[in-house]
């Protein structure tokens, strides 16, 4: 059970902010038309909370549609993944010494593959997600830091688990470059996981079974 509830709740760390996006993209042409001036982009506490908000309500709203169309979600999530993470990031830090020796070709293959794998696995489990309560913690940010750590804790039927958004500054905007879940990295924990794939396949190999994983 408390192996169940944690996957589901990564699933919403992972996928929480994306709602943001939605509702910026539907609504771009109407606010250009009645808004005085352009908001002021959200710091990474609001964003997040906000964002959190937005997802839950969606996926109460919308849940039966979703699980009679997952193209339908992994659709939804794939035109909005890449404004709020930073898989460029991640992907440098998942691959960990093999992204410097990798060609551009790979690197740009084995980002797309790792953004294309994470999309289609969360998307099926924030299907299954429940509607915990979620309790944030103040955000320490310092005039001048470029990169910060959002921490919440859902609370479950088998206790509080906690979940942390680690994001980085780039112009105005803060993006997700990884999350923890119950001191879990996503991104330390695949990096173990592809560096054991890479001893035995190379990373070409594993470039392609990410490939493969997306077309199935």
């Amino acid at each position: 059970m408390r192996h169940r509830l944690t996957a589901l709740t990564a699933a919403l760390a992972l996928l929480l902010p994306l709602q943001v996006a939605a509702e910026s993209t539907a609504g771009s042409a109407a606010a250009a038309d009645t808004a005085p001036a352009e908001a002021a982009p959200k710091g990474p506490l609001e964003l997040t909370r906000s964002a959190a908000d937005r997802v839950l309500g969606e996926i109460r709203n919308n849940r039966a549609k979703y699980e009679s169309d997952t193209a339908a979600l992994i659709t939804l999530v794939d035109g909005l993944v890449d404004q709020l993470f930073d898989f460029q990031t991640m992907s440098l830090l998942v691959l960990g010494p093999h992204w410097k020796s990798a060609s551009e070709e790979q690197r740009s293959r084995f980002v797309e593959g790792f953004k294309n794998l994470l999309i289609k696995t969360y998307s099926k489990a924030l299907l299954q997600a429940g509607d915990e309560p979620i309790q944030w913690e103040p955000l320490d940010l310092a005039p001048g830091d470029t990169r910060t750590i959002v921490n919440a804790k859902a609370q479950t039927s088998a206790g509080p688990i906690a979940m942390s958004w680690r994001l980085r500054q780039t112009g105005d905007s803060w993006r997700v470059y990884d999350v923890v879940v119950d001191g879990i990295s996503l991104v330390t924990n695949y990096r173990g996981s592809y560096s054991a794939e890479i001893r035995k396949v190379g990373l070409d190999g594993l470039i392609q079974k990410l490939e493969q994983h997306a077309a199935g």
